[in-house]
């Protein structure tokens, strides 16, 4: 799962003041300088002199400008010397001027990070995520426990990496054209800085009364679907170098909830949060294959477990059904049978194919979702983040992701699904235009009609892109299909055998010259 946070520019005004600032880069460069004298290099610092030389004696030639003053490092009598020495004379000066102004930074920062979609459940009392795990981040995930070269007093922390996303909120800083040099300076800082938080901010849901739930989520609704945002105060106390990385350590104070119109809901201690436990060391072994779902649905699963999970994930209004070898022509086509579970309001369609061989266990799965309004591309890639993880590929242009062994084989379909190859199970059958566009939108496999190959490289995959308005995932794969459905599936014909080398010949010595 990804491990970076967002770093935002400002944050509202009541998490400011008392010693508060917000997570900027800035913020964190400061930290690091204090913790990490020698954080830069002697020629990083030379360079960036002559950066803030320049600058400063562009101000001074021209009309001062008093508002920018406060922000020129050297005085107008230190820039008057235009030599080529001058800027070595003058780099220890500002090195020693930068780190006094770190030495005095605020240590105690505040993360803002806008949440996923949220939903009321009635049984919990809880706001929990739509569609995504029972146990969530509130800075999205930790960096895994697999990251190498960390201090030994990291280990026991939880791992954050806090990325410079070219933001910085520092309009009265004396020193902001100073951090912006080193920022742009190549390998003067990493692009992520490593944060060890002293305890894991999780959650299970928001505790709210139902009323103050509703007016949640009727918030978000009036703010054009902007979420709920979590603020995380945590003071970085320290700085600890390991084998080949270097981390921030941090002490968790407390985290605020707020909704789209910037009130707080939910308030919670640090003593509320779990304690960071040290990774479990196990020998190294075989990896494990990868397990997906789609709203709980898995390959190879029966057909009456997948009715149970879909009646309890959405209010199924129509099922339809497909048998195997209707209508298929002359070649054979893997996603055949299937079940369509569609919901009352019609935002949502799961398509459910079985194995060919039995008509009962699940061999693909498909799910279109409608989109909330004033959707990102962003928010729908951090949302599937949380589900799959870091995905394993990113189509061209975003808006489309790839986790597992695709491997080159495809999983999208591209058919609709027509009612008159259709048997309906259950509900009425609709011919208003909401139930013939979900129809549409909901992409058939059956048409891919897989042929047999070299599948040696697929494996369980799922596939996620933002398709008419809504969310289009499929769970697949595509090698055990091929195994199942084409057991006899002709192999390469073998390559003839390499013809011998001609025998070499020995060459006959010419007849000695007569004397």
């Amino acid at each position: 799962m990804s491990s970076a946070f967002s770093v935002f520019g400002a944050s509202p005004a009541w998490l400011q003041g008392d010693g508060l600032a917000p997570l900027t880069y800035r913020s964190v460069l400061l930290s690091s300088l204090h913790f990490f004298p020698n954080l830069l290099s002697e020629q990083t610092w030379l360079t960036v002199t002559r950066s803030e030389l320049a600058v400063a004696q562009a101000h001074y030639a021209a009309r001062p400008d008093a508002s920018r003053q406060e922000r020129m490092v050297f005085a107008a009598d230190q820039v008057k010397n235009r030599g080529p020495q001058v800027a070595e004379a003058l780099a220890p000066f500002l090195k020693e001027e930068v780190l006094k102004r770190a030495a005095a930074a605020p240590r105690t920062l505040v993360a803002s990070h806008a949440l996923p979609p949220f939903q009321y459940d009635a049984a919990s009392g809880k706001l929990v995520l739509v569609g995504g795990p029972k146990v969530f981040s509130l800075l999205t995930a930790p960096a895994p426990n697999t990251v190498t070269g960390l201090p030994e007093q990291a280990s026991k922390m939880a791992i954050y990496s806090v990325a410079d996303n070219q933001r910085t909120d520092a309009k009265d800083d004396a020193f902001l054209d100073v951090i912006e040099a080193i920022r742009h300076q190549p390998g003067g800082v990493p692009a992520a800085t490593l944060i060890a938080l002293d305890r894991r901010v999780t959650s299970e849901g928001i505790v709210l009364p139902k009323s103050a739930a509703e007016a949640v989520l009727e918030a978000a609704k009036r703010n054009e679907g902007k979420g709920m945002s979590a603020n995380v105060v945590f003071t970085v106390d320290g700085g600890v170098q390991g084998p080949s990385k270097r981390v921030l350590t941090a002490r968790l104070v407390h985290v605020t909830i707020t909704d789209p119109d910037s009130r707080i809901v939910a308030s919670y201690q640090a003593s509320d949060f779990p304690l960071a436990q040290a990774p479990v060391v196990v020998p190294p072994t075989t990896p494990t294959a990868p397990t997906f779902d789609i709203v709980g649905v898995a390959l190879g699963m029966p057909a009456a477990e997948v009715d149970t999970i879909l009646q309890a994930h959405m209010s199924v209004g129509t099922i339809f059904r497909r048998e195997n070898g209707r209508d298929v022509g002359p070649q054979p086509v893997a996603y055949d049978a299937l079940k369509v579970y569609m919901s009352e309001d019609t935002r949502e369609i799961v398509l459910v194919y079985f194995d060919p061989t039995t008509s009962d266990t699940v061999s693909a799965v498909r799910r279109w979702v409608a989109l909330e309004n004033g959707f990102t591309t962003e928010s729908v890639r951090t949302r599937l983040i949380a589900k799959y993880g870091p995905p394993g590929q990113t189509l061209s242009g975003g808006g489309g992701w790839t986790w597992g062994r695709a491997g080159g084989c495809q999983g999208f379909g591209d058919a609709q699904l027509k009612t008159e190859n259709l048997d309906r199970v259950r509900g009425i059958l609709r011919t208003d235009q909401a139930f013939r566009q979900a129809m549409q939108k909901a992409l058939d496999l059956r048409r891919f009609g897989y042929k047999p190959g070299n599948v040696s490289r697929c494996g369980l995959a799922v596939t996620s892109r933002i398709e008419n308005g809504g969310l289009l995932t499929t769970l697949f794969d595509q090698k055990a299909v091929a195994q199942r459905f084409y057991p006899e599936a002709p192999k390469p014909p073998p390559k003839p055998p390499a013809k011998p080398a001609a025998p070499v010949r020995p060459r006959t010595p010419a007849p000695a010259p007569a004397p």
